[in-house]
């Protein structure tokens, strides 16, 4: 996909500064059009309808505090699909204007290569810094988990980061993108759910594994697709390795 910025003075569902992303043309989009946008749209009801659960205020107020869930599907006249995001950057994460979010990868360093952290411009994590991100991404997952989704692609470069220099066990914050890929555990999911090849469960390749040695069409059809299906199984190992 591709993200544009859109307006400062644009505002959908009383949200600023906002993105568009724009899903490239293929096959699979093609394919399945309709199930996307559907999909979208029900992401988007599950959003809209917080408010009427219980605890609903708190838990919109934890969404919006973390993650960069669709406000609005777009279809253009040329035939594109697209949504409408809020942007997720230090500002978004309570740091300044000035400040810098990053993919968490940015993080992730072998000790003898951490002088990259520097040479990038950003500030190191400390025990602090770090205990309070990995307590943000496991109470956000834990949270979209009793709300019935499946996150599916766990990645390094699905969580963006501000890391301040200061304060790091008050001021470090998380953020959460690629929220239109996730699924609802009651609906068939119309966006694919991919993952990251470091952060393959071991039972995907269990499943390929039997795809190959299949008898029969249907059922290396059905391995295979057994091998691509995420779960809140799988989302426990991916959040395990972060």
């Amino acid at each position: 996909a591709t993200v544009y910025r859109l307006p400062a003075d644009m505002r959908v569902k009383g949200c600023d500064r906002l993105v568009y992303k724009r899903y490239a043309p293929s096959a699979v989009l093609r394919e399945r059009r309709t199930a996307i946008r559907v999909s979208l749209e029900q992401l988007i009801a599950s959003y809209d309808d917080l408010g009427s659960l219980p605890h609903g205020i708190k838990l919109k107020r934890d969404v919006d505090a973390h993650a960069a869930w669709p406000l609005a599907v777009v279809e253009a006249a040329d035939g594109s699909l697209g949504v409408v995001e809020r942007l997720v950057d230090a500002r978004f994460l309570g740091g300044p204007d000035s400040g810098r979010a990053e993919c968490l990868e940015m993080w992730i360093r072998d000790e003898s290569a951490t002088h990259l952290i520097d040479e990038a411009g950003l500030n190191r994590l400390t025990d602090e810094g770090r205990r309070r991100a990995a307590l943000q991404i496991l109470a956000y997952y834990a949270m979209l988990h009793g709300l019935g989704f499946v996150i599916g692609d766990i990645s390094f470069s699905n969580i963006m980061l501000f890391v301040p220099e200061s304060g790091q066990s008050e001021r470090v914050n998380v953020g959460f993108i690629e929220v239109d890929t996730y699924r609802h555990v009651r609906r068939a999911g119309g966006m694919p759910q991919g993952t990251s090849p470091t952060f393959t469960v071991p039972e995907a390749d269990t499943w390929l594994e039997r795809s190959e040695h299949a008898e029969s069409e249907s059922e290396r059809r059905y391995a295979q697709a057994k091998s691509l299906l995420q779960t809140q199984a799988s989302d426990v190992y991916k959040a395990a390795l972060v």
